[in-house]
């Protein structure tokens, strides 16, 4: 009879065993679904996966270009006689008619009626000495391609004098790519590089090879990641420093343009 009342507790107590279990199963499930919730609806963690590849590499390319469109070599400069001599490209075919040509450096304004250059005009550009620049402006007129009457337009370029050697960073390009790669790794977890891309800066290399008067070529919506990149452009190593005609030392301007690479 003893045996009997036992066995029937035990067998009373079990569902509460099992309802006990099952809760405790329920509880750790929830507990966990709570832990995997904060973790993915944290805002800020920083997911960098598309930009920053399994291996740790950076997935973005770093290229540093001299900001001149139209350069013009001093051996060049100084054999010009035409629009055609400055500017290779000069669309002189375009034109069916000079009225007024300008050519404006330091302050100082040339004026021409025609595609050859007067004196004038000649002795200004031929005094111009390395990294200088200056403007060409040409009032002209051409074939409207509607109904082909003359109109009246306007052109304005400007043109460099190329360095006799441009400035380059001195343990070449690949190194300079490693450099801000590297940089911009240190920062992963605090911002979304791929906001790297949409920034542009220029800047001037001086005559002892540093980095200077770095500032933004156009508007960026990342203000922290853009003092990040001019801090770490102007910490860049030495680079070689553009050298003039007579092996002088001088400044020439650059901009640093960011790519995302295929595969990001």
């Amino acid at each position: 009879m003893k045996r009997t009342t036992h066995f029937l507790v035990l067998f009373g107590f079990l569902p509460s065993l099992i309802a006990c279990s099952n809760a405790l199963a329920e509880n750790k499930q929830v507990n966990e679904t709570k832990a995997f919730l904060t973790i993915s609806l944290d805002t800020n963690r920083i997911d960098n996966s598309k930009i920053v590849n399994p291996e740790g590499q950076l997935l973005l390319s770093f290229e540093a270009y001299p900001t001149f469109e139209h350069p013009i070599s001093l051996v060049q400069l100084k054999s010009v006689k035409s629009l055609k001599d400055l500017m290779r490209a000069f669309p002189a075919e375009y034109i069916e008619e000079y009225m007024e040509v300008r050519l404006s450096s330091k302050g100082k304004t040339c004026l021409g009626k025609g595609e050859q250059l007067n004196a004038e005009q000649k002795k200004m550009i031929q005094a111009l000495t390395a990294s200088d620049k200056f403007k060409l402006e040409v009032d002209f007129k051409s074939r409207s391609t509607l109904n082909q009457q003359l109109e009246a337009k306007t052109m304005d370029f400007e043109i460099t004098v190329v360095p006799t050697r441009q400035a380059s960073y001195e343990a070449g390009e690949r190194a300079m790519n490693t450099y801000f790669r590297e940089q911009s790794l240190q920062i992963a977890q605090t911002f979304a590089l791929i906001g790297l891309a949409d920034i542009e800066l220029a800047f001037t290399i001086n005559a002892e090879g540093k980095a200077e008067k770095t500032h933004l070529e156009e508007c960026s919506p990342h203000k922290e990641l853009t003092d990040f990149l001019i801090k770490t452009v102007e910490n860049m190593p030495a680079w070689m420093p553009a050298l003039n005609e007579k092996g002088e030392k001088i400044c020439q301007d650059f901009y640093l343009k960011i790519i995302a690479l295929d595969n990001c």
